[in-house]
């Protein structure tokens, strides 16, 4: 059970530099970034792995009233996300047509259907990919942080990393709240 401040910043900057490490080093996500595909199953099995080897008690499909939240443990909500943009990005990645407004507003269900959650921690983790307008993004990540509330934000992390063998781009969110 974490039980300080300083202990959960600990723990949550070693898991997420852990699942950052583990999307740069599986080549085999580099051929989900190249054809802009989703891998949310793969990241809730590597987040899981990662509990565990700190002894954490972990629930997946974890119910809440009628609603199941991706990961539980030590009184944390966790949803999980894969945002696969439509973002030109040179010869890389496979020109397709992706909703990036429907995967925002994936997140922002999934911090509606935990953030008036009481008794609990609440956390939303996502990955951006490719990612090589940081402008155009910046409106999309305004309105996660609008949906959630400034004053409600414990921890907000964004980590960049590349895919294996690839020059593509992506990065890693993470947001604790109240």
């Amino acid at each position: 059970m974490v039980t300080t401040k300083t202990d959960e910043k600990k723990l949550f900057e070693y898991i997420l530099n852990k699942l950052v490490k583990r999307i740069e080093e599986k080549e085999g996500l580099s051929i989900f970034a190249n054809q802009r595909s989703k891998f949310e199953g793969w990241l809730k099995v590597e987040l899981v792995d990662i509990l565990k080897s700190k002894n954490k008690d972990v629930r997946i499909e974890y119910s809440i009233g009628k609603k199941k939240v991706d990961v539980f443990f030590d009184n944390y909500l966790i949803e999980l996300k894969t945002v696969n943009t439509n973002y030109t990005y040179d010869d890389k990645v496979e020109k397709k047509i992706r909703a990036i407004t429907d995967n925002i507003d994936g997140i922002i269900n999934d911090i509606c259907k935990i953030i008036n959650k009481k008794n609990y921690k609440k956390a939303i983790l996502f990955v951006v990919f490719p990612l090589s307008d940081e402008d155009k993004w910046k409106k999309h990540l305004n309105k996660i942080d609008k949906e959630i509330g400034n004053k409600k934000i414990l921890i907000k992390k964004e980590i960049k990393f590349c895919f294996k063998n690839s020059e593509i781009p992506g990065k890693l969110y993470f947001y604790l709240f109240n």
